[in-house]
């Protein structure tokens, strides 16, 4: 929790946007030098893919909401979820 790092996945469409196994893959080497554990945060529709492939690049864990009410890039539904993830696990990074 004190030395996790946490990055923030996108979804579009239901598919997982190149950019954020970037991020994941950097998060993952981050958190080990750290010494903490790496994450993610995946909003929208087919999470569970995304989950796989973020799983794929180092993320040990993928904090999943999955809903079509994501996908209509209305910002509060992406806010309350992330600062609810974010004070339950207080990441460093």
């Amino acid at each position: 929790m004190a030395n996790d790092v946490w990055a923030l996945a996108e979804i579009a469409n239901g598919k997982l946007a190149g950019i954020s196994l970037q991020l994941a893959n950097k998060a993952a080497e981050l958190a080990g030098q750290l010494g903490g554990s790496s994450a993610a945060v995946a909003m929208g529709t087919n999470t569970a893919a995304a989950a796989q492939e973020l799983g794929a690049c180092g993320v040990k864990t993928v904090y999943a909401a999955d809903g079509a009410v994501y996908d209509e890039y209305l910002i509060q539904p992406h806010v309350e979820t992330l600062a609810a993830l974010v004070q339950q696990h207080q990441p460093a990074v």
